[in-house]
């Protein structure tokens, strides 16, 4: 999953790589370097994620408006792609109706993640493993990933929202967060539910002990008080419909013939579906992904895990708000985000994102703890053994330096990486174990 794209393009035009990708789409030893990789070819584990409708606000990225060209010109971009003023209906106070219309908000939060990730990529210009969107964000995510120009997330991202509303306005659907109780519970209550004939589905798996569920707005009231009185909170969410659940089947529909108009290409970055927690394939795969997005719960408690499974430590959260950087705290806290929306300086982010100087004796302890725990896949040679044996006393002596250096963790975990493979550990084994042993972050040497 590991390139960095540019999705500054004009209706027509695919996205262009960065200057320091390869066509490849991996680093040179150099740029490993620069970019924290240091003592392998494989990138640095860092994903991008996107928020979906609910997360706007009037006023959002107003800082970075002001502070960045890039920023000012994607929403010019978009405003020329529709025909209207997007500076005003984002950032003035008396477009604040207009914002929260499902066409409106759809859009706003497209293009706001679009352009704070164009500013990260220029004012940063970390290369990420890996994009995943929550419900809308994933259109996003496919742009910043390549897989679709701004002028087709726009396309397809207007479309959805119009069929939502038709779909929603004939269904008087609505959603809720039920927060506190297990998603087994939840599912057999709905399930309970529907025997009874309600209408109502779980529609998202967020957190272990928090799901969202989706139906008749009645319907979703009667099973509230239900899982009310086992132990759950219920937050109502101000949305128009009854969203990922099978009450949607007549926007999925339309949505199946507008992406037969507007093809997805095939993802640069690999983007993770909310739908499965796999890799989109771009084509036609993809198109039936989101059309089975709208009907199917949103899976974002499995994406964070697969995320985790990959060795990924870090994600930068791009677009209005926190909600998946509250999501991750939740559900998993060894994932750390950062919301870019809450930046006052992209110096914050370069400071968030790689290791420091006090972090170096953990890092220390835990090579040589992944060395020591890691069982030898090989067998019994005593020339390996010895040179194993070798390194795990290089460990220890670097393990108990007082004060220890840069050139310190460069050498750890160039220690680790060879030990491990003497072991006979894969190579994509060893790259998880190096970002679990960064704690995610970034090793500038």
């Amino acid at each position: 999953m590991s390139a960095l794209w540019h999705i500054r393009s004009t209706p027509g035009q695919k996205p262009v790589p960065c200057q320091n990708i390869q066509g490849t789409g991996r680093l040179t030893g150099n740029q490993l370097k620069a970019n924290g990789g240091g003592v392998t070819s494989s990138p640095p584990a860092i994903a991008a994620v996107f928020p979906g409708v609910g997360a706007q606000y009037t006023g959002m990225g107003a800082d970075l408006r002001d502070r960045h060209k890039t920023y000012r010109s994607t929403l010019d971009e978009a405003s020329d792609l529709l025909g209207a003023n997007w500076t005003d209906i984002i950032f003035d106070p008396q477009q604040k109706a207009t914002l929260r219309r499902q066409e409106e908000s759809q859009l706003a939060v497209l293009v706001t993640g679009v352009a704070m990730f164009r500013v990260f990529q220029e004012e940063i210009g970390i290369p990420v493993s890996f994009c995943a969107g929550h419900s809308l964000g994933e259109y996003t995510a496919l742009c910043c990933a390549g897989a679709l120009t701004l002028a087709d997330a726009i396309t397809l991202v207007r479309r959805r929202a119009e069929l939502i509303r038709e779909a929603s306005r004939a269904l008087n659907g609505t959603m809720m967060w039920v927060i506190d109780l297990d998603a087994d519970v939840v599912h057999a209550a709905c399930a309970a539910a529907r025997d009874e004939g309600l209408d109502v589905h779980v529609s998202a798996h967020d957190a272990p002990r928090q799901v969202a569920v989706s139906g008749s707005t009645d319907d979703v009231t009667a099973v509230a008080g239900e899982l009310e009185a086992r132990g759950a909170v219920v937050y109502p969410l101000r949305l128009e419909g009854p969203y990922h659940s099978p009450l949607m089947r007549a926007a999925a529909d339309g949505m199946a013939r507008v992406l037969d108009e507007t093809p997805v290409g095939t993802p640069a970055v690999p983007v993770l579906s909310g739908v499965h927690a796999e890799r989109h394939a771009g084509g036609a795969r993809s198109a039936r992904l989101l059309v089975r997005q709208l009907v199917e719960p949103v899976r974002w408690l499995d994406v964070q895990r697969t995320l985790l499974d990959a060795g990924v430590g870090q994600a930068v959260e791009f677009g209005p708000g926190t909600v998946l950087t509250f999501l991750a705290e939740k559900a998993a806290p060894s994932l750390r985000v950062v919301p870019f929306d809450r930046l006052t300086a992209e110096s914050q982010l370069a400071a968030a994102l790689y290791l420091a100087e006090e972090q170096y004796p953990a890092v220390l302890d835990r090579c040589l703890r992944t060395a020591v725990s890691t069982r030898t896949r090989l067998a019994d040679d005593p020339v390996r053994h010895q040179r194993v044996v070798a390194r795990y006393r290089e460990l220890e002596r670097l393990r108990e330096s007082a004060a220890p250096a840069g050139e310190d963790v460069s050498q750890a975990l160039g220690l680790l990486d060879e030990l491990l493979d003497s072991k006979g550990v894969p190579e994509r084994e060893r790259a998880v174990a190096r970002h679990r042993v960064l704690d995610g972050r970034l090793w500038r040497r």
